[in-house]
């Protein structure tokens, strides 16, 4: 886009993310970006029709199809546990789970849902997507167990029997780090400097400092910062990709660089004089 003209952020219409989304929203009206909040999908297909500059995006998608994303380094939305995400075994652990019945929407919760039964309860169910599902329609599928995401009526808190597993716990059980649901990207060669600013500021503004480790698993804030130890799950993340075959390599992120910092030679003949 030209210099000046308004930009627009898309971000997913979890709960989680409406105290971030003002922020960017209160700050973007006064540098010309437009904070919109869509479903992941919506986010995901608008980045890719050029309909917005710069969207949230699982961060599955990035590593599985990273040559077409530049991410901004700055922020990202983290958590050690997750607040809508569960995977329901109806029959507990000791019935069989052999199919799990998710929603096609959450392709990325459903891969971190996989490799968690397999590598905690020794689980290699067959999952049955659904699209666009309502939690009835999850539940009323008759398979022995549920991948519950997201919120409104996909909400986990209802009645059910059997064992509720939290998949962001799971994760943080399985790595030792948060797990990091989505990147803010823009198109390949496309980041923009207004954006850039504007996300460092807002996740340094919602930082707080993470609880000790004995805290860690009581603790379902979102995380905002794209920190040393998101770095740390992505990068485990992206290996997980290449182990059960989804890329051919391990996938490295391609992040932006501001457009407005000079580039690096320059920086060192600075420092240097």
């Amino acid at each position: 886009m030209e210099s000046g003209s308004r930009l627009r952020i898309a971000l997913w219409d979890d709960p989680d993310l409406d105290e971030f989304a003002a922020r960017l929203a209160e700050d973007g009206a006064i540098v010309a970006v437009d904070v919109v909040r869509q479903s992941r999908g919506d986010c995901l297909v608008g980045l890719s029709a050029g309909l917005c500059d710069a969207a949230m995006v699982p961060s599955v998608s990035v590593l599985s199809d990273s040559e077409s994303y530049e991410v901004y380094p700055s922020a990202a939305y983290s958590s050690w546990k997750s607040a809508g995400t569960r995977i329901i075994l109806r029959h507990g652990f000791t019935g069989a789970t052999a199919t799990v019945a998710c929603d096609a929407r959450f392709g990325q919760e459903a891969f971190m849902a996989r490799i968690v039964l397999r590598e905690h309860y020794s689980l290699e169910p067959a999952f049955v997507p659904l699209d666009s599902p309502s939690r009835d329609a999850l539940m009323g599928q008759g398979a022995d167990a549920v991948l519950i995401s997201g919120a409104g009526d996909l909400d986990a808190s209802g009645p059910h029997e059997g064992v509720v597993l939290d998949l962001g716990q799971e994760w943080f059980e399985h790595t030792n780090y948060p797990m990091v649901w989505g990147l803010f990207a823009a198109r390949s060669g496309e980041a923009d400097a207004r954006i850039f600013r504007l996300l460092a500021a807002a996740a340094d503004d919602m930082h707080c400092d993470d609880p000790s480790i004995e805290e860690l698993v009581d603790d379902a804030s979102p995380r905002f910062r794209l920190d040393d130890l998101a770095t740390a799950s992505l990068t485990e993340l992206a290996e997980q990709l290449f182990y059960y075959h989804v890329t051919e390599d391990v996938a490295d992120i391609r992040f932006a660089r501001d457009p407005d910092a000079p580039p690096d030679d320059v920086a060192a003949d600075e420092e240097d004089s």
